[in-house]
C-alpha cells in the first residue's frame, strides 16, 4: 500500500557497504530526521545485499559472522529497530540486487535516500557524526526534528513490567546494567566483577539493578560472575522486550555501545554509557581518543545537543569505584 504513494520515502540500507550491527540505529534515526525535512509521512527501508548476494567484509566483526548469522541480525535486530521509527511504514529485504534495483527504478529521485543513491553508486550514513551533521543541518534551517524519536511498543513494555513485577524489581528504582562478553573483540568485555559490585552498592542505597548481559551469555543463561544478581533474560534474545525494560527503568547505566545505545535515541531515557577507554575499538584503534571522538560525532566531555544532558558518556575506566561515583553525580543532577 505504500510502495505506490508519493508520501512515503525510501531509505536504502545498503548491506553491501553498510554494518549488519546495530549502527543501523543511526540510519533509521537519521531517516525519520530526513523524512520530516522532506516533508513525507512515511519511512519504507530497503535492504539489499550487493551483486554477488554477499555482505559487506570490512571490520572484525563483518569477518566473524556467517551468512546465518548475519540473516538472523537482519530479522532481530535490524528489523525491530526499523519497527522503532514513529513514521515505518514495511520494508523491503532483497538478497538480489536486480530485485532491489527495480523497485527503486519506479520511484522519482526525490523519494530515495540517501539522496543520489543509486545500486551502481551506492551510499549510506550509519554513523554517529552523520546523525549530528544532520540534525545540526535542520536546526539550522529550524526545523522541529530529533534523533530522539525512537518508540518502544506497548506489548514491550507490558512484558517488562509483568517481569518486574513477577521478580519483586520496582520500577521506579530499576536500574538496567547492560554488560558485553562478547567473542568478537573479546578485550573490550566488560569486567563483570566491577559491575557486580557497583550493582551490589547501588542495592544497598535502595535501587534496583537488572543486568542485561549479551546475547551469547542469555542464549546459554550463563550468569557467570552474576549469580547473586537479577538478569533480565528475555532482552538479549528480543529487542522489542530489551527496549521496554529501558523505557520503564529510572536510570540506564551500560559498558560500551550496542544495543543500550539506542537509550541516546530513546526521549526520556537517563543513561551513562561508559566508553572503552582502556580497549579502543580496533576500527579506530590506531587514532586513539581523536579516533573515538570521530566514532561518536562529540569530543570528549560533550555529550549530544539533543540529549538534553541526560544521556552522556564516561570517558573512564569502568572500576566499580569509577562507576559508583559517575552514577551518583549523575542522579543527584538528574533525579529520578
Amino acid at each position: 500500500m505504500y510502495r505506490n504513494t508519493n508520501n512515503t520515502m525510501y531509505c536504502v540500507y545498503d548491506l553491501a557497504i553498510a554494518p549488519i550491527t546495530f549502527d543501523f540505529m543511526h540510519f533509521a534515526v537519521i531517516s525519520e530526521m530526513a523524512r520530516a525535512a522532506n516533508n513525507f509521512d512515511y519511512v519504507h527501508f530497503v535492504f539489499t545485499l550487493n551483486a554477488e548476494r554477499q555482505w559487506r567484509m570490512h571490520t572484525p566483526k563483518d569477518k566473524a559472522l556467517s551468512v546465518e548469522d548475519k540473516m538472523y541480525r537482519l530479522r532481530n535486530i535490524i528489523q525491530p529497530i526499523a519497527e522503532m521509527i514513529p513514521s515505518y511504514a514495511g520494508h523491503s529485504i532483497y538478497l538480489d540486487r536486480i530485485e532491489a534495483a527495480k523497485e527503486l527504478a519506479a520511484l522519482i529521485p526525490q523519494m530515495i535516500f540517501p539522496p543520489q543513491y543509486h545500486v551502481n553508486n551506492p551510499s549510506s550514513m550509519f554513523m554517529l557524526e552523520q546523525v549530528m551533521d544532520v540534525y545540526r543541518q535542520c536546526k539550522d534551517q529550524e526545523l522541529d526534528v530529533t534523533p530522539d524519536c525512537l518508540v518502544p511498543s506497548e506489548v514491550g513494555k507490558d512484558q517488562a513490567l509483568q517481569w518486574c513485577k513477577a521478580n519483586d524489581v520496582d520500577v521506579d528504582k530499576l536500574v538496567t546494567i547492560t554488560v558485553r562478553q562478547c567473542s568478537v573483540e573479546p578485550d573490550r568485555n566488560t569486567n563483570m566483577e566491577s559491575w557486580r559490585r557497583f550493582a551490589k552498592n547501588i542495592q544497598k542505597d535502595g535501587w534496583h539493578p537488572v543486568f542485561l548481559v549479551d546475547t551469547e551469555q542469555a542464549m546459554l543463561h550463563d550468569d557467570t560472575g552474576l549469580k547473586d544478581m537479577k538478569i533480565y533474560w528475555p532482552g538479549p534474545i528480543n529487542l522489542e522486550l530489551r527496549m521496554g525494560l529501558y523505557d520503564l527503568a529510572a536510570y540506564n547505566v551500560s559498558h560500551n555501545g550496542g544495543p543500550a545505545a539506542l537509550n541516546f535515541f530513546l526521549p526520556g531515557s537517563k543513561y551513562l554509557q561508559f566508553l572503552p577507554v582502556d580497549a579502543i575499538p580496533k576500527v579506530v584503534e590506531s587514532e586513539g581518543e581523536s579516533g573515538m571522538e570521530r566514532l561518536l560525532g562529540v569530543k570528549k566531555g560533550e555529550t549530544y545537543d539533543f540529549a538534553g544532558q541526560s544521556k552522556q558518556y564516561v570517558w573512564e575506566k569502568a572500576t566499580a569505584t569509577n562507576i559508583y561515583r559517575e552514577f551518583n553525580e549523575f542522579i543527584t543532577k538528574f533525579p529520578a
